[in-house]
């Protein structure tokens, strides 16, 4: 079934809201495990991606995280560049280790406050504690 879909993190009850970046790793990118895996293809690619993590349990145990990626074939994701049309995805989802999926990434940084309210802040430089 096609329906509009924003790419974008959500939560039962959104207490915590924020933004997220990460810069690809050179080898070892979530494309080419995708595609390792045969879930896209060699001219799919990536354009966006989710990681969920429900509460963790005995039915989920620790670690585990459900991806999905979302995909389309280079040539249709240069046209909608070009065009700045709504790009036709594909989707694919998945169970994965959260230290491999940190592991398709080579700096990875998600930053939230409550609500989303308390985005822009005054702070001191935190202090590293053990």
């Amino acid at each position: 079934m096609t329906r509009e879909k924003k790419v974008a993190a959500g939560t039962q009850y959104g207490d915590w809201k924020g933004t997220a970046q990460a810069d690809n790793h050179d080898d070892l990118t979530l494309t080419k495990f995708a595609r390792d895996k045969g879930w896209i293809a060699a001219d799919d690619v990536i354009v966006g991606w989710e990681i969920y993590s429900g509460e963790i349990s005995r039915v989920r145990p620790a670690g585990l995280v459900l991806v999905t990626v979302h995909f389309a074939s280079a040539s249709s994701v240069g046209e909608a560049r070009k065009s700045r049309a709504k790009l036709s995805v594909q989707s694919v989802c998945f169970e994965m280790d959260l230290v491999e999926f940190f592991g398709k990434f080579k700096r990875f940084s998600v930053a939230a406050s409550q609500s989303g309210e308390f985005e822009d802040v005054l702070a001191d430089d935190p202090v590293h504690v053990k």
